[in-house]
């Protein structure tokens, strides 16, 4: 019997909870030793914890439920965990996220399970980040391939590189950072898409998908809209809006009274949301969900507070360029984005 295991018997003599709590302890380091990835971690935290566990890692574009037996990402859209009294959080090491236990009542045991993890899992974090990233030799290839200042030269032996034909048709993807990547990334993360185009196109794709970027959402309730754009959705108006862009130049009037309105996740900030992203009324009623008289009601309101009708086709199109436009004011300052 080794010394941790006879002060875990000791202990068990006076606190049952704190015995389970080192026990916990003793049993963390072991299945995670080198070679344990993620989900593994999160299956063990899940299951020493007895409740699920959710990963909120957003400089990874992870937001993951696990319970003893799977882990699974957390959809756009789905409901996810808000931390609280009851539902402590524990920060990732570096700062990279958060670990979330949901149960009914906070313990000892769950409590140290979850600190534990949260000083592992940033580590593993970063290492299945190293290990889906493609190798040097590929990576270097794909930044010269979109670089505008190389040479068609450089740019061919990029492509032959990759093992890319010229004439061969792809898109590139987009996610917060300084990287292209041929390879579609998680579907929770924000991604901006290029338009198909050939691989001598590269440089005009990879400034398409990043335009792109800029006009994606996070998704949450305060930031409601999309996670993946695609050039070719929003079209050349909006990517173009999206290059010129600089936040504080001139602040639009039309922005300023949509945030007076009221904020994403307030119910005047929902209804535009819905009337925005729908063509009727009822189906944007539909969206939220409320009665289409009671929003046909609340937008003559809103429509007296913006001043202008957002009903009309020309109505519309001013209030999703404002939508866009504060889009892009929240990008502007987020991190790999610009």
């Amino acid at each position: 019997m080794d010394a941790l295991t006879r002060l875990v018997a000791r202990i068990a003599d006076v606190d049952q909870e704190a015995a389970d709590a080192l026990r916990a302890l003793e049993g963390l380091d072991s299945p995670w030793t080198g070679v344990a990835g993620v989900d593994e971690c999160l299956r063990t935290v899940a299951s020493l914890a007895g409740s699920v566990v959710e990963l909120h890692a957003p400089a990874h574009g992870l937001w993951l439920r696990a319970s003893a037996t799977r882990v699974d990402p957390i959809p756009v859209g789905a409901e996810r965990h808000t931390p609280g009294p009851e539902h402590p959080l524990a920060p990732l090491e570096g700062g990279v996220g958060f670990l979330l236990r949901r149960g009914d009542h906070d313990d000892l045991l769950a409590s140290v399970v979850t600190a534990r993890a949260a000083r592992l899992l940033g580590p593993l974090l970063d290492e299945r980040r190293r290990a889906s990233a493609p190798t040097d030799a590929g990576e270097g290839a794909l930044e010269v391939a979109v670089d505008p200042e190389a040479t068609p030269e450089d740019r061919l032996d990029a492509l032959r590189r990759l093992r890319l034909r010229p004439e061969q048709t792809l898109v590139l993807h987009a996610v917060p950072g300084p990287r292209p990547s041929l390879a579609p990334p998680p579907a929770w993360s924000q991604v901006g898409v290029s338009r198909p185009r050939p691989a001598s196109e590269l440089p005009i794709a990879w400034n398409e998908a990043r335009m792109a970027l800029r006009l994606t959402a996070t998704g949450e309730a305060d930031d409601p809209g999309e996670r993946w754009v695609r050039a070719g959705d929003v079209g050349s108006g909006l990517l173009a809006l999206a290059a010129g862009f600089v936040a504080g130049a001139m602040r639009s009037r039309d922005v300023v009274a949509l945030d007076a309105v009221g904020a994403p996740d307030s119910p005047a900030g929902r209804a535009l949301t819905a009337i925005s992203e729908t063509t009727t009324i009822r189906s944007a009623a539909e969206r939220i969900p409320v009665h289409h008289s009671t929003l046909q009601r609340q937008v003559k309101g809103l429509e007296r507070e913006l001043g202008w009708s957002v009903t009309e086709p020309a109505g519309r199109l001013r209030l999703d360029l404002a939508f866009a436009l504060r889009r892009l004011e929240r990008n502007y300052g987020r991190p790999g984005l610009y």
